[in-house]
Formats: C-alpha cells, sequence, structure tokens
C-alpha cells in the first residue's frame, strides 16, 4: 500500500508521540509499503490560535498538496483532531483514499479528566478562554471522528472512550498497541534486586502528568529513605521546578538532566530500578513500555498503556489516587519488591512486542477494513 502520514507534532524521533509515528512508518516500509510524512512545523503564533486555525489550515494545505502529488495514495493517516478539515475537504477530491484518524490520547477524553480532576487551573484571562477553546477541542475531536473513516488509538481506555462518546461502529475504532525496537535496547540484568534503589522520571514536567503529584509525595519518600536516590529526564523548563520542590529532601540523592537522546534514557533505565508515572492522562505511555522491556518496574496511576497490562512490574493504582500511589513508592524504596524478581518479569512483558509487529497489524488492520469498505460515510457532526 501507499501511505501519507500526517502529523501536527513537530518532527523528533526521541519524542514519544513523534517517535512512535516514526517508529511505525520505517516499519511499514520494511514491509515493503510505500510511506510518504507530512510533519508539523514551528509557529510563533498563540497557542489558542494555533488550535482554533493555524494548524487546522496547514495540514488541510499540505496534505492537499502531497495528494496532488500523489494521486495513487491508498491510505492517509493523519493526527486529531486537526484532521477534520482536511478529511471533509479531501475525501471528495480523492474518492479512493481512506482517511484514517490516529489519536494519541483523545483530546476530548483529556478535557473531560482535566475538570474531572483539576489540574493545570488557568489563571487571569486563561479562566475565559479554556472553556470556549474546550467547546472548540470537542467539537473538532467529534467531527475528526465521524468524518473518517476510521480512528487508530494505542490504547483500549481511548478506544472505547471514543466508540462510547461518539457512537461508532466497532469496525471504524482500531486499538493497535505500541511496541519496542528491542534491536536497539542495551543489555539488561534480569533480576530486580541487583539493582540499586533508584527512581527515574522521563517525559515532560507537565501537571496532567502527575508534576504536583510527585511534589506532594516526592519530599517525605526523600526523608523516609535516605538509600533511595531519584532522576529526571525533562524539559529544561521545569528544571528549576523540580530542583525547588525536591532538592531540600533528596539533596545530592536528586539528579535533573534536561532531554537526552532515545538511547542515552535507555541506559538511565537499565540502571534504574522503578519509572515512575502518576500520569492522569496517557494515549498509550511510550516511555513505560521502554522501562519494562529494560527491566525497570513502573509505579503509576493505571492509565493508558497500564490499564491495558496485567504485570506484578506494573504497580499501579486508580487514576487520581495519591494515596495509593505514595504507599507504592514507600513500599518500593524500603525494598518490598525486591523478592518478586521484577526485573525478570519487566524484561518479559516489556519485549514482548516490536514495532515490527506494530507496522504489520497496522497494514493488516486496514487492508481488512479496505476490504470491508462498501463506501460509507460518516456523520456530519
Amino acid at each position: 500500500m501507499k501511505f501519507l502520514v500526517v502529523s501536527a507534532f513537530l518532527f523528533e524521533p526521541n519524542s514519544g508521540a513523534a517517535g512512535s509515528i516514526r517508529a511505525i512508518d520505517l516499519g511499514l516500509e520494511r514491509l515493503g509499503h510505500t510511506v510518504n510524512e507530512v510533519w508539523g512545523v514551528p509557529s510563533s503564533n498563540s497557542r489558542l490560535y494555533e488550535e482554533l486555525h493555524g494548524k487546522s489550515n496547514r495540514i488541510l494545505s499540505r496534505t492537499h498538496w502531497m495528494l496532488s502529488k500523489h494521486p495513487d495514495t491508498e491510505c492517509v493517516i493523519i493526527s486529531q483532531p486537526f484532521a477534520c478539515r482536511t478529511i471533509r475537504a479531501l475525501r471528495q477530491k480523492f474518492p479512493k483514499t481512506l482517511f484514517f484518524n490516529r489519536t494519541h490520547g483523545w483530546e476530548a477524553r483529556g478535557i473531560e479528566l482535566q475538570n474531572r480532576f483539576g489540574w493545570d487551573p488557568p489563571q487571569g484571562i486563561r479562566r475565559i478562554l479554556r472553556p470556549i477553546s474546550q467547546q472548540w477541542m470537542n467539537r473538532l475531536c467529534r467531527l475528526a471522528a465521524h468524518h473518517s473513516h476510521a480512528v487508530i488509538a494505542a490504547s483500549s481506555s481511548d478506544g472505547d472512550w471514543i466508540r462510547s462518546r461518539y457512537q461508532l461502529e466497532d469496525e471504524r475504532v482500531m486499538v493497535i498497541p505500541y511496541g519496542t525496537d528491542v534491536a536497539s535496547l542495551p543489555s539488561a540484568p534480569c533480576t530486580e534486586g541487583s539493582r540499586p534503589n533508584t527512581f527515574v522520571y522521563a517525559g515532560n514536567f507537565l501537571d496532567r502528568k502527575g508534576a504536583r503529584v510527585l511534589e506532594q509525595v516526592l519530599p517525605k519518600i526523600g526523608m523516609q529513605h535516605p538509600n533511595a536516590t531519584i532522576e529526571f529526564f525533562i524539559d529544561a523548563a521545569s528544571i528549576s521546578r523540580v530542583e525547588a520542590s525536591l532538592r531540600p529532601t533528596w539533596k545530592n540523592r536528586l539528579k535533573v538532566t534536561k532531554w537526552v537522546s532515545r538511547n542515552s534514557l535507555y541506559e538511565a533505565l537499565a540502571r534504574s530500578r522503578f519509572l515512575v508515572l502518576p500520569t492522569y492522562f496517557e494515549g498509550f505511555g511510550k516511555v513505560a513500555l521502554e522501562s519494562l522491556a529494560l527491566g525497570c518496574g513502573v509505579i503509576g496511576f493505571r492509565e493508558g498503556f497500564l490499564q491495558d497490562l496485567s504485570s506484578e512490574a506494573c504497580i499501579v493504582s486508580p487514576v487520581g489516587d495519591t494515596d495509593g500511589f505514595a504507599a507504592a513508592l514507600a513500599d518500593a524504596a524500603s525494598g518490598k519488591f525486591v523478592g518478586q524478581e521484577l526485573s525478570a518479569k519487566a524484561i518479559a512483558i516489556g519485549r514482548q512486542r516490536t514495532w515490527d509487529d506494530v507496522a504489520s497489524d497496522t497494514a493488516d488492520t486496514i487492508e481488512r477494513f479496505r476490504e470491508r469498505y462498501r463506501g460509507k460515510v460518516g456523520g456530519s457532526n
């Protein structure tokens, strides 16, 4: 097949979302498919303008140009929610092309969870603008779902939510979990007891990913467990925030580093005991799978990939259960989980699925859909 993959993300293979797209595309190419790509571009416009207008316009114009250049494209896989204008405009112009809407964590579901748990409370003018922005984003997501031939999600929580909220037929919601690049992973010890008592956090240090939870819970852990250490790999803008909240109690047992290459992150995960991931909202959680593949257990909320997984290597609490998360951290810091050969269990489940498996499932699922498709169109709103 000939694919066009369109993303609103900037091209950054080391990031979770963009890196996942790139890994799947490379897998499709290894299977003999042709893949053209369109990536997001930097913009100096405001975030509100970009959400309401900018990204949708750029995606439409660039996708149209690529399809005009490659009219034999059989399948477009395009980011949501900025896809709705593109799909509405181009399905009629390119009737032989299937349009699939890829989600990395459905924005409308994120809005629902944000309002429930109150992360990142708006300040100043944002108090007025946020409801407007949320209403518009909800509308974009609904339109994207209904005008797409089908939606591709990476976790069952997203797939179930989309199917229920938008009343889509089962065949129009595809759940295809991610994998790992096993060949690029460093070797890792197979017994958890051989690792130091080290925790690690990797990702944007955002409230929706549990930043306030960590600021609330970790100081006590640092005081009560002097043998524990913790390492952060975060965006440069958040380094001072982590230093201010955790340095007083963790002292020299805290290490804070800005973004590193994926290979450098792998090395850190391979020498750590647990990844901490109290995320309120996750389309998948690629770093959690990579951690397991390297023998590093995960402690967090039951969200995204962690909701789909049942493993002793994952100690999870219901989303928002800060006390449960804190108790799990304390147990881990005191060595409660050492006797479970946790790393061996983590590696076994983390390396079950490769990116080539993901690419193969993607191509096979789309091919089956194409065979069933009989020219049906989605709703209008």
